[in-house]
This record gives structure tokens, sequence and C-alpha cells, in this order.
């Protein structure tokens, strides 16, 4: 039987506290790293709930505090949840970030899912358009490697992690999980950034699990 993880899936939407005012210039904050929440000792794969989460976010990303609002019904899986809460990580905050930070309310659905480890390398650019003059190439049928070492500038050779997709949001779960060895994804924003990611196979894994 495959092992389930209870993923993440975050709904949009997402409202902001009334402790700081957005500034007009600084965008939504986005989810750009998660993980897998606790498990239930009765939960299916067909079972889900929704839960209410109040973030404080600082202007790196980081969360400095969660409040649950409202309970799954379990309060020792809510301490859990709400600790594992705690390492996920939004987009740095373009724009004046009060010191303290905002408060951003997400509606996160958790459903058990299957554990899916993949061989990934990404293509990290900062604009839309160099994200899409990429893919172009890649579509022409340059190298996903020669691109990467270009983009990052170091002349090293392009080395795939081994990655629990799990730990996307959900936008980008979707996408990764269609891809076969050696395909690659269109063009992903994540926060401030756009990815393009490629499967390789399992046997060029390193050892880590990210």
């Amino acid at each position: 039987m495959k092992r389930l993880e209870y993923a993440v899936l975050v709904c949009a939407g997402m409202l902001w506290g009334c402790t700081h005012t957005r500034p007009p210039e600084m965008p939504h904050p986005e989810l750009v790293r998660i993980s897998s929440l606790p498990s239930f000792s009765s939960f299916t794969r067909k079972d889900k709930i929704t839960l209410s989460v109040l973030f404080r976010v600082l202007e790196d990303g980081t969360i400095a505090e969660v409040r649950m609002l409202g309970s799954s019904g379990d309060p020792q899986w809510d301490a859990v949840a709400i600790d594992s809460m705690r390492h996920w990580r939004f987009n740095h905050l373009a724009g004046e970030c009060p010191p303290d930070g905002i408060w951003v309310r997400n509606a996160i659905v958790v459903q058990a899912e299957e554990q899916i480890v993949m061989a990934l390398a990404g293509l990290t650019v900062q604009s839309e358009r160099e994200a899409d003059s990429l893919y172009a190439l890649l579509e022409q049928g340059t190298p996903f490697e020669t691109l990467a070492r270009n983009a990052e500038g170091t002349g090293k050779p392009v080395e795939p992690v081994p990655v629990n997709i799990a730990q996307f949001p959900r936008k980008v779960r979707d996408e990764v999980r269609k891809l076969r060895v050696h395909d690659f994804t269109k063009p992903i924003r994540i926060g401030e950034r756009y990815v393009i990611y490629k499967r390789f196979e399992q046997n060029l894994l390193k050892t880590t699990i990210r």
C-alpha cells in the first residue's frame, strides 16, 4: 500500500487583517513553500477538512505567528499543525511592510494524498519576459542544463534533487505532477519569481529529500 501524506491545498482568496493596512504598492502575499501536516488516525483519501488560518507575515516572507480560527476537532492535532505552519514561507513582501508584519488569512484545505518524490531541477528567473524567452528556447531544443548553468552564472552542472512535491502550493504541485521524465513545465509564477521545473531520472537523485 502506498503511503499517504496529508497535503495542504491552499484556496485562493486571502483577507488582510485589521492590525495594519497594506500599502497600495504591496501585492498580496503568496504561500511559496508548505509542508505536510500531521495525520489523523481515521483519515481517508476521500476525507478533507477546511481550516481558516491567520498568519502574521514578516517582510522577508517568514511567519512570526499562526492562529487557527476554529478547530479541526482535535486540539492536539491543531497544536502540531500550527507548529508546522510556522515553518511555511510566503514570498518576500514588496513595499513598506510594518516591522511586526501584516496579518493574512488563508483558507486551508487538508486532504490525504499519495507521497510523490521526483528528481527535479529548477530554472529560476525574476521576470516573466525572461521566463518566456527561456521556455521558447527549451521548446526549440536548447538543453535545460545549458540554460540553467547560464542563469546561475556558476558554470556548474545541474544536479537534480529529490523533492516531495507535497511541499509545493497546489498550483505548482498540479503542474509538476504531470511531468514525465525529461519533461519540463511552463514558467510558473511563485511569489516574485518564475520557475521552470524539469524532471530527471530517479537514479540521478541525491540522498536528501527537500
